[in-house]
C-alpha cells in the first residue's frame, strides 16, 4: 500500500511536469516569482543556489498554515515529531538527520523571525501576520549562525507601508469527532505619518477541541489553546535608512495532550501481532496498531476514579529591532537584535493510570511496595512523577547581529559581520514536599551558553555563466551547567563546562547554461553544540559536538517561459560524533532503575534527494508538489547499549537508522479558479496530498509506524475583499500513528512483567471539516 501511494504520487509529479515542458502552455499565466533573503540580501528563489522550500502569504492562507506541523506536512525532507503533544519541546527531522532529542536547544534546525534567531518551543507561534516563511535545508551557520547544522526555517513578518488604514479579519470554524475548533486573528495597519512612520496590530484566538477524555477522570485531552497579540513598528525617516520593531506575546494553554503510554500486552489482549524480544517482554511485531478509539486502552482497564489537574501552559515573550541603512554606494549596513523570554508550566499524566488498578500495570499500592522494595529511601515519594510529570523551565535569551552586505549587480559581492548570543535556562519541580533550602523546588543547577562569531562571504561572477562563493563563520560557544547544592540534582564540586572554537565554511560553485537553468554545487559544515547529563551518577559526563558535512548538487530549471519550475537537489552527509540519548543502570538503586543520557553513539551517514516543482496547466490551474527521500543509517558501533533489552546480546546501533526519521516525504497539490456570475465572483477548487513514510519507532528497528497518506479539500468564493471556504483535512480519517517512541528511563517500572518496556504512541486528530472567512478591509 505505501508504496502504491509513493510510485503514484511520483508518476502525477511526472505527468505534471511532462505537461508543463511542451506546448499545452504556451498561451498560460507565469508563475508568481517568489523573493527569498536565504543569503542576506533579497534574490529570486530561482537565483539561489540553496534547496529551499519557500511559503508565500498566499501559499499559507491556501494550504491552511497554522505553524510548523503544517509546514513540515509541505516541505520535502522535514518531518517533525512531538514527545508529548505541541506545547512539549519537539524533534525537528530535516534530510534524516534526527536531533535524538525533544529538547529545544538541541535541534539541529533552529526558527527565526525576520532573520533572529528564536530559541525555544515555537510551535505555536502565530502566522497571521507573516510575508513569507522560507525552509532552507542543509548547514547554515554560515549565514544564519548556530544550532542550523541541518537547516532553518525563517518566518518573515509583514512590514507595514501602506499609507491608508487597511487590514484582514480571518475566522475558522471546524469540527472533528463532534468537537469544534476555532481560528480567529486580525490584522491592522495604521500609518501614523504618511512615508515615514507606521503601526501594524495583530491578534489571533485558536482552539483545538479535545480528542477523548481520559478515562480515569474525565478530564479532557488533545486540548490546544493559544491567544497571541503582536505590535510592529516600522519607520523610514529617510530614503536611506528603515527601522522596524516587533514585539509578540502568545500565551498557550493546552490540556494533556494526546499522547500516551501503552503496553505491548495490552495490544496482545486485543488480538495485535506482538513478538518475544530479547530481553524476554513482548514487543509489536512490525507494524505498530492504528489508533483505536479511545485513550489508554479504553475504560474497561480502569476501576477507579484520580483527580488531576493536568496540561501544559507556555508564556512566550519576543521583540526583535531591525535597522538597516545604505551608507555607501548601496552598501546596507544592518543591526538585528532578539529577545526571547519563556516560562512553561507541565503536570500530565501521561499514562491517563496514575493511582489505577488494571490488569496491566497491576494495583497501585502494590506496584508503589514492590519498587521501593529494597531501595531504601532514593524513591521514597517518586512514584507520582513517574506516572505525573509536574514542572516549569524557563528561557531566556539575547542576541545581537551586525552585518555588512555590498550591492548585488556587481561582479564582486561580499559580506561579513558579527553576531553575540547568550541564554539560559532554569528548570523547577512542582512538588508539595519541596525542600526548605529549595523553596523554588528549583531541579539542577542554572544552563546557559554563550556564543560570540565572526562571518563573511564573497562571491565573484568570473563570467555570466560561472559564480564562485566562498563563506565562513567561526564561532566560540562555551556551554555551562553551573554547581547546585541545594537542587534536586545535586552537582556541589561538579558543575561542568564546555569550550569550543568551531568553524563552519560553505563553497559553493554555479553554472548558468542559459537563462532559466541554474546548476550549482556545494559543500558545507555544520556543528551541533556539546551537551552536559545533568546528574553526577551518569558516567558519561558531556558529549562532544557533533558534526555534518554536507556535499550537494542542484539544478533549478524555469521552463515554458516562466509556467513551470522544477528544482532537484541530491545530497550526501557525513555525521561525526552523532549524539543520542541512551539509558545506562542507576548505580544508587543497585540498577533496578536507569539513568537516561546523552552521548556520542559514534558515526553515520546520509544520502537523498529532493525534487520540487509547480507548473500552470492552464489559465486559472495550477499543480504543485515534491517529493524528498532521506536514508540514514550508523556507520560505526558505538557505546555498549542493551536498550532495556530490544538489542540481542552484542549488537550495536551499526546499520541501523533513528527513530521518528521517514526515508520518504512528499506532497503533490492542484488548485484551479474560474469566475462565476459574469466575473463578479471567483471559485476556486483545491486538493492536497501529504505522506509520510515509514518510520521505526526503537532504535533496535524492530517495531515501526507505517506510511501514511492524508488527503485534503478545499472551495472557496471570493470577490474583491472577501472570501468564503469550505474545506475537510485529513478525508479518509487516518488512524496511523503520528509518532511513537520508548517511554522515559522509568516508563515501565509497574508493569507486571518486571522490566518490560512501554511505548509512547501519538493519536492523530482524525476528520476535520469547518468554514472560513476573510474579510479585507
Amino acid at each position: 500500500m505505501v508504496s502504491r501511494q509513493r510510485t503514484n504520487g511520483a508518476i502525477a509529479l511526472a505527468i505534471v511536469f511532462a505537461l508543463g515542458s511542451g506546448g499545452v502552455l504556451a498561451q498560460q499565466q507565469a508563475i508568481e516569482e517568489i523573493v527569498v533573503t536565504a543569503k542576506h540580501r533579497e534574490q529570486n528563489l530561482q537565483d539561489v543556489s540553496l534547496a529551499i522550500t519557500a511559503f508565500t502569504a498566499a501559499d499559507i492562507e491556501a494550504k491552511g498554515l497554522a505553524d510548523v506541523r503544517d509546514v513540515a506536512q509541505f516541505t520535502p525532507s522535514f518531518s517533525y515529531y512531538s514527545g508529548t503533544g505541541r506545547a512539549d519541546p519537539t524533534a525537528l527531522i530535516v534530510r534524516g538527520l534526527a536531533p535524538n532529542t525533544s529538547d529545544e536547544r538541541y535541534q539541529g534546525l533552529s526558527i527565526f523571525i525576520d532573520g533572529v534567531f528564536m530559541s525555544g518551543q515555537l510551535t505555536s507561534i502565530d502566522t497571521s501576520s507573516l510575508e513569507r516563511v522560507e525552509v532552507i535545508k542543509g548547514p547554515q551557520a554560515a549565514t544564519f549562525g548556530r544550532a542550523t547544522y541541518s537547516g532553518a526555517v525563517d518566518y518573515i513578518t509583514r512590514t507595514p507601508r501602506d499609507n491608508e488604514f487597511s487590514g484582514r479579519a480571518f475566522g475558522q470554524w471546524s469540527s472533528n469527532s463532534g468537537n469544534s475548533n476555532h481560528n480567529a486573528s486580525v490584522r491592522v495597519n495604521i500609518p501614523v505619518v504618511p512615508d515615514k512612520l507606521w503601526i501594524a496590530v495583530n491578534g489571533t484566538s485558536l482552539r483545538r477541541g479535545e480528542l477523548g477524555e481520559n478515562p480515569a477522570d474525565g478530564e479532557k485531552v488533545g486540548i490546544e489553546e493559544t491567544t497571541a497579540f503582536g505590535i510592529t513598528l516600522y519607520a523610514e525617516p529617510n530614503e536611506d535608512l528603515s527601522i522596524k520593531f516587533r514585539y509578540g506575546v502568545d500565551r498557550d494553554r493546552d490540556s494533556i495532550p494526546a499522547f500516551y503510554v501503552e503496553e505491548p500486552a495490552e495490544w496482545a489482549a486485543l488480538g495485535t501481532n506482538t513478538q518475544t524480544v530479547p530481553g524476554g517482554f513482548l514487543w509489536p511485531d512490525g507494524k505498530v496498531p492504528d489508533a483505536r478509539h479511545g485513550i489508554a486502552g479504553g475504560a474497561e482497564f480502569l476501576d477507579a476514579d484520580r483527580p488531576l489537574d493536568g496540561g501544559r501552559d507556555r508564556d512566550r515573550d519576543v521583540a526583535s529591532l531591525i535597522v538597516e541603512a545604505d551608507v555607501w554606494e548601496g552598501h546596507e549596513l544592518s543591526y538585528r537584535g532578539g529577545y526571547f523570554d519563556s516560562k512553561y508550566w507541565a503536570n500530565s499524566d501521561f499514562y491517563f493510570r496514575s493511582g489505577i488498578n488494571d490488569p496491566f500495570f497491576g494495583d497501585a499500592t502494590n506496584r508503589k511496595a514492590r519498587t521501593l522494595a529494597g531501595t531504601g529511601s532514593f524513591l521514597d515519594g517518586l512514584f507520582a512523577n513517574l506516572f505525573t510529570i509536574a514542572f516549569q523551565e524557563t528561557f531566556e535569551n539575547t542576541s545581537h547581529q551586525v552585518r555588512l552586505v555590498s550591492p548585488g549587480d556587481r561582479k564582486l559581492r561580499y559580506r561579513g559581520g558579527f553576531y553575540y548570543f547568550k541564554e539560559t535556562v532554569r528548570n523547577f519541580r512542582l512538588e508539595e514536599d519541596k525542600k526548605p533550602s529549595n523553596p523554588e523546588g528549583q531541579q539542577r543547577g542554572d544552563e546557559w551558553v554563550e556564543n560570540f562569531a565572526g562571518f563573511g562571504g564573497l562571491e565573484y561572477d568570473f563570467s555570466e555563466k560561472l559564480t564562485l562563493s566562498a563563506e565562513a563563520r567561526i564561532a566560540r560557544e562555551e556551554v555551562v551547567w553551573e554547581e547546585c547544592g541545594f537542587c534536586e540534582v545535586d552537582n556541589t564540586g561538579n558543575g561542568r563546562v564546555h569550550k569550543d572554537t568551531q568553524i563552519s565554511p560553505r563553497f559553493t560553485v554555479e553554472y548558468r547554461p542559459n537563462d532559466g537553468y541554474l546548476l550549482y554545487g556545494l559543500l558545507a559544515r555544520g556543528y551541533k553544540a556539546a551537551r552536559h547529563n545533568n546528574n553526577n551518577r551518569f558516567t558519561l559526563p558531556t558529549a562532544e559536538p557533533e558534526r555534518l558535512d554536507n556535499f550537494e548538487v542542484g539544478a533549478k530549471t524555469t521552463l515554458a517561459d516562466g509556467r513551470a519550475i522544477l528544482n532537484v537537489a541530491g545530497y550526501y552527509s557525513d555525521v561525526e560524533n552523532q549524539q543520542a540519548f541512551f539509558p545506562v543502570p542507576d548505580p544508587a538503586t543497585g540498577g533496578t532503575t536507569n539513568l537516561t543520557g546523552v552521548g556520542n553513539f559514534g558515526d553515520s551517514r546520509i544520502f537523498g534527494f529532493e525534487v520540487e516543482g509547480s507548473v500552470a496547466l492552464s489559465e486559472g490551474w495550477q499543480v504543485s508538489g515534491g517529493v524528498g527521500f532521506a536514508d540514514h543509517k550508523f556507520t560505526s558501533d558505538g557505546p555498549p547499549l542493551n536498550d532495556f533489552g530490544l538489542f540481542r546480546p552484542g549488537q550495536t546501533v551499526n546499520g541501523l537508522t533513528t527513530v521518528n526519521t521517514p526515508k520518504w516525504t512528499g506532497n503533490l497539490s492542484t488548485d484551479y479558479t474560474f469566475p462565476i456570475q459574469g466575473g463578479a465572483y471567483d471559485m476556486t477548487l483545491r486538493a492536497d496530498m501529504v505522506f509520510t513514510g515509514k518510520m521505526f519507532v526503537d532504535r533496535a528497528n524492530l517495531a515501526y509506524i507505517d506510511g501514511v497518506a492524508r488527503f485534503n479539500a478545499k472551495a472557496t468564493l471570493s470577490a474583491e475583499t472577501w472570501s468564503v471556504s469550505l474545506f475537510a483535512k485529513d478525508l479518509s480519517d487516518e488512524r496511523t500513528r503520528t509518532g511513537a517512541g520508548l517511554s522515559g528511563s522509568s516508563g515501565c517500572l509497574y508493569t507486571e512483567i518486571r522490566g518490560a518496556r512501554c511505548l509512547s504512541v501519538g493519536v492523530p486528530r482524525g476528520r476535520e471539516v469547518g468554514i472560513e472567512a476573510v474579510l479585507n478591509f
